[in-house]
């Protein structure tokens, strides 16, 4: 005790070896209750782990998804490419009864017969095209008819580069979805996964479903033909020596 009554202020407190002065720190014990926030916290961020990963498998692709088919769309009268040929939409027709040639047996059907007419143009080497239907807006399917001759449809025909093909493509729909369709065409055949299709809407409407179904002789199928070009170009073409 000094002089005066008071007790001396506590001395620094030295080590041996060099010499290091060391404070006293005073000890903080933390209450009970940030213990429990720290564990619901850890609960909550489980919970949100939990729930992200069920939504990660919930919404994963399958196969059908992710190996889709690409889908080009255009509009009636233009060019839209279907990667290995162009396909244009012409126009459409509908009929009761079709007929393959005059003299042939009529088809009839208890829906319509809608005819889309095409321009098919390879671009770079020999194809066919492997796939026709015709889909409504409900996502329904309807394929090429087999019950007359599709001589443009399938591998039977082969386009050449640069030579463009027109002709109708058959199909054979309810009568209630006539003017609801859109033509899919492109060179796979059933598998379209990772192929180009091409889609355009059929120019069909109510009048023309109307007036093909009152009609009381057979449609009789267009022949498919060659698309010649212009006799100007052609001379152009070998004036330049090509």
């Amino acid at each position: 005790m000094s002089p005066n009554g008071q007790d001396p202020p506590p001395s620094p407190r030295f080590t041996t070896g060099p010499l290091r002065w060391r404070a006293a720190v005073p000890q903080h014990r933390s209450p009970g209750g940030s213990r429990i926030g720290s564990a619901l916290a850890a609960l909550v961020l489980l919970v949100v782990v939990v729930a992200a990963g069920g939504l990660v498998v919930g919404t994963e692709l399958n196969d059908d998804r992710r190996f889709r088919e690409f889908v080009a769309s255009g509009p009636v009268g233009e060019p839209v490419s279907a990667h290995t040929v162009d396909l244009t939409v012409l126009g459409a027709r509908t009929a009761a009864t079709i007929v393959e040639e005059p003299g042939f047996i009529p088809r009839d059907t208890a829906g319509v017969w809608v005819l889309v007419r095409i321009r098919a143009l390879a671009q770079r080497e020999p194809v066919s095209i492997g796939y026709a239907a015709v889909r409504d807006s409900a996502g329904r399917e309807w394929s090429a008819t087999e019950r007359v001759e599709q001589p443009l449809v399938g591998f039977g025909y082969q386009l050449e580069p640069g030579i463009p093909v027109e002709a109708e493509v058959v199909f054979e729909v309810p009568r209630e979805v006539a003017t609801d369709l859109t033509v899919r065409l492109g060179d796979a055949g059933v598998d379209l996964r990772m192929q180009t299709v091409a889609e355009v809407p059929v120019p069909v409407d109510e009048a023309a479903v109307a007036a093909g179904l009152a009609a009381t002789e057979p449609l009789v199928l267009a022949d498919p033909e060659l698309v010649i070009a212009d006799p100007q170009v052609l001379v152009g073409t070998e004036g330049n020596g090509r």
